[in-house]
């Protein structure tokens, strides 16, 4: 997930995006630091996080492509954000 990256662009703490989007200090913590699992988290969480950027969940989340069977590919599949 590219949080820490939309985050840092717009100069926002993860203070500012708790407040800005409802979510947790510590979830967001948790997603940028890569203890969660991307296709873990709740969609209601990515879409309320996407919206704080202006950006599709999609995009926030490194959906790359899809696989033959439909499942999703991401980013984070082959590179590790920090």
């Amino acid at each position: 997930m590219k949080l820490a990256y939309y985050r840092e662009a717009w100069k926002m703490s993860q203070r500012d995006l708790s407040l800005s989007s409802g979510i947790s200090i510590r979830q967001i913590r948790d997603i940028e630091n890569g203890r969660v699992d991307v296709r873990r988290i709740h969609a209601d969480t990515v879409i309320r996080l996407a919206r704080c950027f202006g950006v599709s969940a999609e995009d926030l989340m490194g959906v790359v492509g899809e696989y033959d069977d439909g499942n999703l590919i991401y980013e984070s599949d082959f590179i590790k954000f920090s």
